[in-house]
């Protein structure tokens, strides 16, 4: 699993429960949401070890903004939200 720790977090003003935290302010949110997905990315792509393909499992909310940062550095991405399938059942 490839996630912002906690010290990360901690150093860029991301507290625990954030999405919580500033449910009613889109702007924070979206500042700790960003950090963290491109805290994903750079790990993806330092560890990728020069393989071509890589699979990412992430959170709906995640799903555009990590696809968005693959394609903008030359990748090709088929992203599936496994919440739009016939299948899916919500909790």
């Amino acid at each position: 699993m490839v996630d912002m720790p906690q010290a990360e977090r901690t150093s860029q003003a991301i507290p625990p429960n954030y999405a919580t935290i500033f449910r009613n302010n889109p702007a924070e949110l979206a500042r700790c949401n960003s950090a963290r997905e491109n805290y994903i990315f750079d790990q993806i792509k330092q560890n990728m070890g020069g393989k071509a393909e890589v699979v990412v499992i992430c959170g709906t909310l995640h799903l555009d903004p990590l696809r968005k940062l693959f394609v903008g550095a030359g990748g090709v991405v088929e992203a599936h939200d496994l919440t739009k399938a016939k299948w899916f059942k919500p909790p």
